[in-house]
Protein backbone atom coordinates (compact mmCIF):
# COMPACT_ATOMS: atom_id res chain seq x y z
CA UNK A 1 0.00 0.00 0.00
CA UNK A 2 1.24 3.45 -0.94
CA UNK A 3 -0.70 6.54 0.05
CA UNK A 4 0.01 10.15 -0.78
CA UNK A 5 -2.24 13.14 -0.42
CA UNK A 6 -3.84 12.69 -3.84
CA UNK A 7 -3.18 9.04 -4.68
CA UNK A 8 -3.51 5.62 -3.04
CA UNK A 9 -2.24 2.36 -4.51
CA UNK A 10 -3.33 -1.00 -3.14
CA UNK A 11 -1.67 -4.15 -4.48
CA UNK A 12 -3.28 -7.50 -3.70
CA UNK A 13 -0.75 -10.23 -4.49
CA UNK A 14 -1.46 -13.50 -6.23
CA UNK A 15 -2.73 -16.20 -3.92
CA UNK A 16 -0.20 -18.84 -4.93
CA UNK A 17 -0.86 -22.44 -3.98
CA UNK A 18 -3.48 -21.78 -1.30
CA UNK A 19 -5.92 -24.44 -0.14
CA UNK A 20 -8.72 -22.83 -2.14
CA UNK A 21 -6.63 -22.72 -5.32
CA UNK A 22 -5.47 -26.32 -4.91
CA UNK A 23 -8.97 -27.66 -4.26
CA UNK A 24 -10.46 -25.72 -7.18
CA UNK A 25 -7.56 -26.81 -9.39
CA UNK A 26 -7.95 -30.46 -8.40
CA UNK A 27 -11.66 -30.32 -9.10
CA UNK A 28 -11.03 -28.57 -12.45
CA UNK A 29 -8.65 -31.35 -13.49
CA UNK A 30 -11.10 -34.08 -12.46
CA UNK A 31 -14.03 -32.26 -14.14
CA UNK A 32 -12.22 -31.66 -17.43
CA UNK A 33 -10.78 -35.19 -17.48
CA UNK A 34 -14.27 -36.66 -17.01
CA UNK A 35 -15.77 -34.43 -19.70
CA UNK A 36 -12.85 -35.28 -21.98
CA UNK A 37 -13.43 -39.00 -21.63
CA UNK A 38 -17.17 -38.58 -22.14
CA UNK A 39 -16.73 -36.41 -25.25
CA UNK A 40 -14.08 -38.72 -26.71
CA UNK A 41 -16.26 -41.78 -26.18
CA UNK A 42 -19.25 -40.00 -27.75
CA UNK A 43 -17.18 -39.03 -30.81
CA UNK A 44 -15.44 -42.38 -31.25
CA UNK A 45 -18.43 -44.53 -30.33
CA UNK A 46 -20.41 -43.63 -33.41
CA UNK A 47 -22.93 -41.39 -31.68
CA UNK A 48 -24.40 -38.51 -33.67
CA UNK A 49 -22.40 -35.27 -33.53
CA UNK A 50 -25.30 -33.62 -31.74
CA UNK A 51 -24.82 -36.10 -28.88
CA UNK A 52 -21.16 -35.03 -28.47
CA UNK A 53 -22.22 -31.36 -28.70
CA UNK A 54 -24.19 -31.94 -25.51
CA UNK A 55 -20.86 -31.66 -23.67
CA UNK A 56 -20.21 -28.04 -24.77
CA UNK A 57 -21.80 -26.42 -21.68
CA UNK A 58 -19.78 -28.75 -19.47
CA UNK A 59 -16.57 -27.72 -21.29
CA UNK A 60 -17.50 -24.08 -20.63
CA UNK A 61 -17.86 -24.82 -16.92
CA UNK A 62 -14.52 -26.63 -16.99
CA UNK A 63 -12.86 -23.67 -18.70
CA UNK A 64 -14.26 -21.34 -16.03
CA UNK A 65 -12.94 -23.61 -13.27
CA UNK A 66 -9.48 -23.64 -14.90
CA UNK A 67 -9.57 -19.83 -15.32
CA UNK A 68 -10.57 -19.33 -11.67
CA UNK A 69 -7.72 -21.61 -10.59
CA UNK A 70 -5.16 -19.75 -12.69
CA UNK A 71 -6.46 -16.37 -11.56
CA UNK A 72 -6.33 -17.38 -7.90
CA UNK A 73 -2.79 -18.73 -8.21
CA UNK A 74 -1.16 -16.17 -10.50
CA UNK A 75 -3.27 -12.99 -10.69
CA UNK A 76 -2.17 -9.84 -8.89
CA UNK A 77 -4.65 -6.99 -8.54
CA UNK A 78 -3.60 -3.35 -8.42
CA UNK A 79 -6.03 -0.61 -7.45
CA UNK A 80 -4.85 2.93 -8.19
CA UNK A 81 -7.04 5.60 -6.63
CA UNK A 82 -6.73 9.27 -7.38
CA UNK A 83 -8.95 12.03 -6.08
CA UNK A 84 -10.89 12.01 -9.36
CA UNK A 85 -10.42 8.58 -10.94
CA UNK A 86 -9.51 5.00 -10.23
CA UNK A 87 -8.16 2.08 -12.20
CA UNK A 88 -8.14 -1.58 -11.30
CA UNK A 89 -5.73 -3.83 -13.16
CA UNK A 90 -5.40 -7.59 -12.86
CA UNK A 91 -2.06 -8.97 -14.01
CA UNK A 92 -1.00 -12.60 -14.40
CA UNK A 93 2.41 -13.80 -15.48
CA UNK A 94 3.39 -10.25 -16.46
CA UNK A 95 0.39 -9.61 -18.69
CA UNK A 96 -2.56 -7.33 -17.95
CA UNK A 97 -5.75 -9.23 -18.68
CA UNK A 98 -8.41 -7.11 -17.03
CA UNK A 99 -8.62 -3.37 -16.49
CA UNK A 100 -11.48 -1.37 -15.07
CA UNK A 101 -11.61 2.39 -14.70
CA UNK A 102 -14.05 4.85 -13.24
CA UNK A 103 -14.59 7.92 -11.16
CA UNK A 104 -13.44 7.56 -7.57
CA UNK A 105 -16.02 10.13 -6.49
CA UNK A 106 -18.70 7.64 -7.58
CA UNK A 107 -17.49 4.99 -5.10
CA UNK A 108 -20.14 5.11 -2.39
CA UNK A 109 -19.18 2.15 -0.20
CA UNK A 110 -16.29 -0.13 0.63
CA UNK A 111 -16.76 -3.03 2.99
CA UNK A 112 -15.99 -6.67 3.63
CA UNK A 113 -18.99 -8.75 2.62
CA UNK A 114 -19.87 -12.41 2.64
CA UNK A 115 -20.70 -13.43 -0.95
CA UNK A 116 -21.26 -17.15 -0.48
CA UNK A 117 -20.55 -20.28 1.48
CA UNK A 118 -18.14 -23.09 0.65
CA UNK A 119 -18.42 -26.11 2.94
CA UNK A 120 -20.35 -23.89 5.40
CA UNK A 121 -17.42 -21.44 5.56
CA UNK A 122 -18.11 -17.86 4.49
CA UNK A 123 -16.42 -16.57 1.32
CA UNK A 124 -15.61 -12.90 1.83
CA UNK A 125 -14.49 -10.11 -0.47
CA UNK A 126 -13.74 -6.42 -0.18
CA UNK A 127 -16.65 -4.93 -2.10
CA UNK A 128 -16.56 -1.48 -3.67
CA UNK A 129 -19.78 0.03 -4.96
CA UNK A 130 -19.35 2.54 -7.77
CA UNK A 131 -22.73 3.68 -9.00
CA UNK A 132 -24.50 0.55 -10.20
CA UNK A 133 -21.23 -1.39 -10.58
CA UNK A 134 -19.99 -3.73 -7.86
CA UNK A 135 -16.26 -4.47 -7.76
CA UNK A 136 -15.01 -7.38 -5.64
CA UNK A 137 -11.40 -7.51 -4.44
CA UNK A 138 -9.22 -9.58 -2.15
CA UNK A 139 -11.11 -12.86 -2.35
CA UNK A 140 -9.10 -15.56 -0.65
CA UNK A 141 -7.28 -13.25 1.79
CA UNK A 142 -7.71 -13.61 5.51
CA UNK A 143 -10.52 -11.60 7.13
CA UNK A 144 -8.05 -9.38 9.01
CA UNK A 145 -6.27 -8.55 5.74
CA UNK A 146 -9.56 -7.78 3.99
CA UNK A 147 -10.69 -5.55 6.86
CA UNK A 148 -7.38 -3.67 6.79
CA UNK A 149 -7.61 -3.12 3.02
CA UNK A 150 -11.22 -1.93 3.30
CA UNK A 151 -10.27 0.42 6.15
CA UNK A 152 -7.38 1.94 4.16
CA UNK A 153 -9.60 2.46 1.12
CA UNK A 154 -12.38 4.04 3.21
CA UNK A 155 -9.87 6.42 4.79
CA UNK A 156 -8.57 7.57 1.43
CA UNK A 157 -12.04 7.86 -0.11
CA UNK A 158 -13.47 9.49 3.02
CA UNK A 159 -16.24 6.89 3.27
CA UNK A 160 -18.09 6.04 6.48
CA UNK A 161 -17.47 2.79 8.32
CA UNK A 162 -20.29 0.45 7.28
CA UNK A 163 -22.70 -1.35 9.52
CA UNK A 164 -22.57 -5.15 9.39
CA UNK A 165 -23.78 -6.45 6.04
CA UNK A 166 -23.70 -10.19 5.52
CA UNK A 167 -26.21 -10.71 2.70
CA UNK A 168 -27.97 -13.29 4.88
CA UNK A 169 -24.86 -15.36 5.60
CA UNK A 170 -23.10 -15.82 8.94
CA UNK A 171 -20.11 -13.54 9.55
Amino acid sequence: THTHTHTHTQVIPAGGASGEVLSTGGFAIAWNTGIGFWTASALTGGAPLLFAAFSIPFWLVGARLAKDTAKGAFAETRLDLRRGTFSLTTTALGKDFQTLAGESSMITSCQVEVVGLVNNAPVRVVRLTEGARVIDLAKGLQLAEQEWIAHQLRLFLDLPTPTATTLGFPT
